[in-house]
């Protein structure tokens, strides 16, 4: 079934399941890395999803191959073969799948728009079908219907055609003028709580929801605590630099840790509240920081990282990972959700192991690679204090004895 036929509504299983698959921070280049297929295959088997949802950063926009290829007028052509290649282990195997973006998608020459064109084309993509309420590309809502014939006991009847689960998938924005990273847009924030009112209206009743964007929110930083001293931390990002870095903060700790610095937007334009506002929304993921894994409670919500599935940039070596959720339809908020890692699923190594560690060590922002410079060579320089004291009573030692 092309995806601009009908396309059928998404539904819990018989057994009362639903599956996501999310996959964030592919961020390919024309040339895609063979690690990268070999982890979608295998998170793919893994979890036989119910829906797929990218959440940006799919195509790695600043690779000069897609400059070099835009001056021979072959870049449509170029970004289309790219998506064409990493997306084949999920066209093949017909699932439906959504698609949003990152600050690095649009780098590449396309818009948002031309771009998510291309993903339609593909078998099972549903941004701009009948089986989703669109405000614009990628930014889009999701009914998750109850299984056909369902009776929950002991829950009110449903009604007829409302969804038991709402997903909405938003656009959150690129990178800022001033530098850093766009406010989440607060038409795309009234937009989603129209759905969760509209939701709730069709059901006669609240309708869990949950929530995939590429940006962090800044509510990241209140999960968070100052390291000490012998902790290792991951400093603030801009407007968020603080006397010391930060560490997880253990009472909004669920799981997973932070391995890079939170590069969220400088400024709150009002989203988590709105969300938190709705009292429906139980959760929302996120990727973009590469290296974390960190989910957190935040008012009752989760904020959820899922780190880069892709191997042509940095991330974290062979604990690179795709993030499964589990929704139940007694209480989809009760869900569970697991990271389905390469070194699980594929190979404790890859094919460019010294590249691959190299990313995983290195610092992802200014800030942070001074701050380890300075840290290593103020552990130089007392190493080197100590040899030289330690030299100097040996050769005093020696003195006496002569």
């Amino acid at each position: 079934m092309s995806a601009t036929e009908a396309t059928p509504r998404l539904r819990f299983r018989e057994d009362g399941t639903f599956k996501v698959l999310q996959l964030a921070d592919i961020q390919e280049k024309p040339s895609v890395r063979p690690d990268t297929i070999k982890l979608l295959e295998a998170a793919l088997n893994a979890s036989d999803p119910d829906l797929v949802i990218l959440t940006g950063d799919q195509i790695r926009g600043y690779d000069r191959t897609f400059d070099k290829v835009a001056v021979r007028g072959h870049l449509d052509e170029t970004v289309s073969h790219t998506i064409d290649r990493f997306m084949a282990p999920i066209v093949r195997r017909g699932l439906p799948f959504v698609v949003t973006f990152g600050n690095h998608d649009r780098e590449c020459g396309l818009t948002n728009e031309t771009q998510e064109a291309i993903y339609r084309k593909l078998p099972g993509c549903l941004n701009g079908t009948g089986a989703v309420r669109q405000l614009a590309p990628g930014t889009l809502a999701l009914d998750v219907l109850p299984s056909e014939g369902t009776g929950l006991s002991g829950h009110a009847a449903l009604v007829k055609g409302a969804p038991r689960l709402l997903v909405l998938v938003a656009d959150s924005g690129a990178g800022s003028i001033t530098g850093g990273f766009a406010p989440f847009d607060p038409q795309v924030t009234a937009w989603m709580t129209s759905q969760v009112d509209d939701a709730r209206k069709r059901a006669g009743r609240a309708v869990p929801t949950v929530v995939f964007q590429h940006i962090p929110p800044t509510q990241v930083y209140e999960c968070l605590r100052p390291a000490t001293s012998r902790e290792r931390g991951w400093l603030g990002f801009r407007s968020h630099k603080a006397a010391a870095p930060y560490v997880p903060l253990e009472s909004a700790r669920i799981s997973g840790d932070l391995g890079e610095t939170v590069c969220s937007p400088d400024t709150d334009s009002g989203e988590m509240a709105a969300l938190e506002a709705t009292g429906d929304v139980f959760a929302v993921y996120f990727g973009h920081d590469h290296k974390n894994t960190l989910v957190s409670r935040w008012h009752g919500i989760d904020l959820g990282y899922t780190p880069c599935c892709g191997f042509n940039s940095y991330g974290p070596g062979t604990d690179r990972a795709a993030r499964e959720l589990t929704f139940h339809e007694v209480d989809p908020a009760a869900y569970e959700t697991r990271l389905l890692r390469y070194r699980d699923l594929v190979s404790a190594t890859t094919e460019n192991p010294f590249v691959d560690m190299v990313t995983e060590v290195m610092p992802t922002t200014p800030d942070q690679l001074h701050h380890d410079f300075m840290q290593a060579l103020g552990l130089l320089v007392f190493a080197g204090t100590l040899t030289a004291g330690i030299v100097v009573a040996i050769s005093s030692s020696l003195s006496d004895d002569e």
